[in-house]
C-alpha cells in the first residue's frame, strides 16, 4: 500500500541490476537513488537499492549506512520486507538508552499541548526522525506502536527511555503484521488500569484501552478541529456520520448543541459512544444513536425530511457491511451528495479522511461531485491541519496523510 511515486520509484530501480559490491563488517551499500534520498531526509531504503549488505546482519539488528563511496549516510535497522532498512539516526551512533533518550526528549520539545489534554501523540514516525516508531501517550499509560516486527530488537531501549522521560504507569505494544494487521503484544513495563482508563481533550472525559493501539477509542490528530467547530455547534442540529466512539457527538454537545444524531455501523462503537456520553453527563435527552449503515440511515432522513446545521463525515479507508463494500477513495462524492441532502442551506458539513493514498487532488475531486450531484454551493470555510503533536516533516511527504475541510452549503 505504497503510494504511487515510491511504487513509481521502485519500478525505476527494480530493472537496474546492481553491479556486484562488498560490504565491510556491519554495513550496507546503497546506490546513488538512495543516497541521493536519504541526504534529502527521506530515511527508507528498499531491498532493489542495496548494492551490497554484510550477510552476517540479520533483519532486526542494526546496519550502518554508506554510499558506493563508503561515506557514511547513517544507522538503520534492517527488515526483510519491501522496506529494508529504516534510518534511525543520519549519525553513524549506537541506538541505546541514551540515543532515544536525547531523540524522545526533542519529539517533547516540539510539542504544545493544551491545557486539561492528556492524550497525545509523542512520537510520529519518521517525522520524528525515529521511523516505523510511534508512541501515543494515553494519560499514565502509553502505546508503542512498531511498523515491523524488525523494530521490536528496539524495545528495550525505546522502553527505557520513554519511563525515565515520563511519570508513566503502563507501557504497552503492538506491532504490524507483513499483511497489514496489528498485533498487541499486551502491556510490556508497568502494571495498567485493567478495564481502560479515562483521559481528557481539552476538559472532556474519554475511555480508551491504549492495549487495543490505534483503535484505543480516540482519533487525537483530530483534537483541535473539534475545538474549531465550538462557535458552530451552539443550539445546531449535529449529524456525526461514522462516528466511532463519538468524539465529534461529545464535543458537540459540551459546546451547546441542541440535538446530535451519531451514526455507525458498529454496535459496539456505539456502545463506547454512550459511556463516553454518560462520562460527561450528556445525551440524555439531546442525543441519538443509530447503529447502521450510514448511507441507509442518509437516505432514511432525507425522506423524512430532516435537516441540519452540522453534518460531520469523516469515514475509515476502507469497509464491509452486509450493504456492500465501503471505499473511500470510490465512493467519498456519493457521501458528499447524500450528506449535503440533509443539510441546511447555510449550513456546514465538515469532511475528512485519513487515507494517505487519496491525493488532496482526488479529494477536491469527490468534493465537487458531490456538490454537483446535489446542485449545492459549496466554500471552503476552514482547511484543516494537525496539531503540533502529528508534524509533517517536508522530507517525508507520506506524513500528509490528514485532509479534512469544513464547508458552508
Amino acid at each position: 500500500n505504497l503510494p504511487s511515486r515510491l511504487m513509481a520509484r521502485q519500478r525505476k530501480n527494480r530493472s537496474k541490476k546492481p553491479p556486484a559490491r562488498k560490504a565491510q563488517s556491519g554495513h550496507a551499500v546503497v546506490n546513488s537513488h538512495s543516497k541521493g534520498w536519504l541526504r534529502k531526509g527521506f530515511d527508507w531504503v528498499y531491498d532493489n537499492e542495496i548494492l551490497a549488505i554484510d550477510p552476517s546482519i540479520k533483519p532486526g539488528q542494526e546496519v550502518v549506512i554508506v554510499g558506493e563511496d563508503q561515506q557514511p549516510l547513517g544507522v538503520g535497522v534492517l527488515d526483510s520486507e519491501h522496506i529494508r532498512i529504516r534510518r534511525l539516526s543520519d549519525q553513524v551512533c549506537t541506538l541505546d538508552k541514551s540515543f532515544y533518550i536525547g531523540a524522545l526528549s526533542a519529539a517533547l520539545q516540539r510539542r504544545t499541548l493544551p491545557e486539561n489534554t492528556t492524550a497525545w501523540r509523542w512520537v510520529h514516525g519518521e517525522n520524528d526522525d525515529l521511523a516505523g516508531i510511534r508512541i501515543d501517550v494515553w494519560g499514565v499509560e502509553a502505546a508503542l506502536i512498531l511498523e515491523s516486527a524488525s523494530m521490536l530488537g528496539q524495545v528495550e531501549a525505546v522502553v527505557e527511555a520513554m519511563v525515565e522521560l515520563l511519570p508513566l504507569e503502563a507501557v504497552w505494544l503492538s506491532v504490524r503484521q507483513p499483511k497489514g494487521d496489528r498485533e498487541s503484544l499486551g502491556c510490556i513495563w508497568g502494571t495498567p488500569e485493567p478495564h481502560g482508563l479515562v483521559v481528557l481533550e481539552h476538559g472532556l472525559q474519554y475511555l480508551v484501552h491504549p492495549e487495543r493501539s490505534v483503535d484505543a477509542g480516540l482519533f487525537c490528530d483530530m483534537r483541535e478541529m473539534r475545538q474549531y467547530l465550538k462557535p458552530h455547534c451552539l443550539d445546531a442540529n449535529v449529524l456525526n456520520l461514522f462516528c466511532y466512539t463519538g468524539a465529534f457527538s461529545v464535543a458537540a454537545l459540551a459546546h451547546g448543541a441542541s440535538s446530535v444524531t451519531s451514526v455507525d455501523l458498529s454496535k459496539n462503537n456505539i456502545q463506547r459512544l454512550e459511556d463516553n456520553l454518560r462520562l460527561n453527563g450528556l445525551g440524555e435527552d439531546s442525543h441519538r444513536s443509530i447503529a447502521e449503515d450510514c448511507f441507509v440511515v442518509l437516505d432514511q432522513l432525507r425522506r423524512q425530511g430532516k435537516q441540519f446545521d452540522l453534518v460531520i463525515a469523516d469515514p475509515p479507508s476502507y469497509s464491509n457491511s452486509s450493504h456492500g463494500t465501503w471505499s473511500v477513495e470510490q465512493h467519498l462524492g456519493r457521501l458528499v451528495a447524500a450528506a449535503l441532502r440533509v443539510t441546511q442551506p447555510g449550513g456546514r458539513i465538515v469532511v475528512a479522511t485519513n487515507h494517505g493514498q487519496m491525493t488532496p487532488k482526488d479529494f477536491i475531486r469527490s468534493i465537487v461531485e458531490g456538490a454537483t450531484r446535489t446542485k449545492r454551493r459549496l466554500r471552503i470555510i476552514h482547511q484543516y491541519s494537525p496539531p503540533s503533536d502529528f508534524p509533517a516533516a517536508i522530507h517525508f511527504p507520506e506524513s500528509r496523510y490528514l485532509k479534512c475541510w469544513c464547508l458552508q452549503a
